[in-house]
């Protein structure tokens, strides 16, 4: 830590710098050309534009995380099975496929499995996993819903922290 700051921003500023100064030099302030003042150009431009291309750099990768939209995947039986912290890939395929739609209890246990929790013997619910919500966290459950021993209703509950 230097500055309250980590080594590794420092290294990649450092290398950032270099690159946009041999960039100017070669470029804009062409050295070989102007000679002495090239090189202070450059020095100077590069110590001016760094900074800025820094703050781009992390407001694109802030903009990035913040838009790009999670993955989802269609529902598979074996990777439900295999990662359960992945399942929240499958919900929006379980939800408008309609997979559950009528099915009894039996049926949605050999699909899905025991549940994560019963409340009743007619709620039960699934943790999906976390997902990323904006520059929080999402958590994810599938609440399942029988009357007459059959799925009534599924609802998707997701808290943002």
């Amino acid at each position: 830590m230097l500055f309250g700051l980590d080594i590794k921003i420092f290294i990649v500023c450092g290398l950032l710098g270099l690159l946009l100064y041999f960039i100017l030099s070669k470029t804009l302030f062409n050295s070989t050309r102007i000679g002495w003042r090239g090189k202070r150009f450059s020095v100077l431009a590069t110590f001016f534009a760094l900074p800025i291309l820094f703050y781009l750099a992390i407001v694109a990768v802030l903009l990035f995380k913040l838009f790009v939209p999670e993955f989802q995947k269609d529902f598979d039986q074996a990777a439900w099975a295999g990662i359960k912290d992945l399942r929240y890939e499958m919900k929006d395929d379980i939800l408008e496929s309609k997979m559950l739609e009528n099915k009894t209890p039996t049926e949605v246990l050999q699909l899905l499995g025991e549940p994560s929790s019963k409340i009743t013997d007619d709620i039960w619910i699934y943790d999906l996993g976390v997902s990323k919500a904006g520059f929080g966290w999402q958590f994810n459950d599938l609440k399942i819903y029988f009357q007459n021993n059959q799925v009534e209703n599924i609802e998707l509950i997701e808290t943002i922290d």
